[in-house]
């Protein structure tokens, strides 16, 4: 697990190592310097706290993006989904991808069982799931492993595997008082229960 480091492209390519370089130089692809990569404290899991910003499609699913609360970091969590068009002339053709875009989760996907666990119903339609993610999913806190990804160019990115919703906390006294007050002219509140909350100040 590390941090990766921000560089130009002269200070990557002078931190390779011969072979990283000699890789770049056969495959034609970026090599990031591993040496760049550097270490990150370890905390437990449950204290990585990731919130829901936005999604993007590719042409292999759907990717989240989170910020880690700790390090105000962009996180990506990846799902397979089809992102093709299901019906009409183009049937079967890649949709438009990028920032927002349409997916469909297939039956029995890590994307449908994510969104069942977390949210608990179905959504309206599931080909039309992305409408829902940001008001279903910004409040919420996430949580899962975190690991460094490589691009197809070499560069990494920070990602999260297993994403699952943490365990919510709960005011109970707060949401059990907000319903008696709600309860105010009902039997319980004439009852000579509101006298008792008065009396503690409340």
């Amino acid at each position: 697990m590390g941090q990766v480091v921000e560089i130009t492209e002269t200070e990557r390519v002078q931190a390779q190592t011969t072979d990283e370089w000699l890789e770049e130089l056969n495959t034609g692809k970026k090599v990031f310097p591993k040496s760049l990569t550097v270490p990150v404290q370890e905390i437990p899991v449950q204290q990585v706290v990731q919130r829901f910003d936005s999604h993007r499609t590719t042409k292999r699913g759907v990717v989240f993006a989170l910020i880690n609360t700790d390090t105000a970091q962009e996180v990506d969590a990846f799902f397979n989904a089809d992102t093709t068009h299901q019906r009409g002339r183009n049937r079967g053709k890649h949709k438009r991808t990028g920032k927002g875009g349409e997916f469909l989760p297939t039956p029995g996907s890590k994307f449908r069982k994510f969104w069942i666990d977390v949210i608990g119903t179905e959504p309206l339609r599931w080909s039309a799931v992305q409408k829902e993610l940001r008001s279903k999913l910004k409040n919420l806190s996430f949580t899962g492993e975190l690991t460094v990804g490589y691009t197809k160019d070499g560069a990494p990115f920070n990602k999260v595997e297993n994403l699952r919703l943490m365990e919510q906390r709960k005011n109970n006294f707060g949401t059990t008082l907000e319903q008696l007050w709600n309860k105010k002219g009902t039997t319980i509140w004439n009852s000579g229960l509101h006298q008792s909350l008065e009396d503690k100040g409340l």
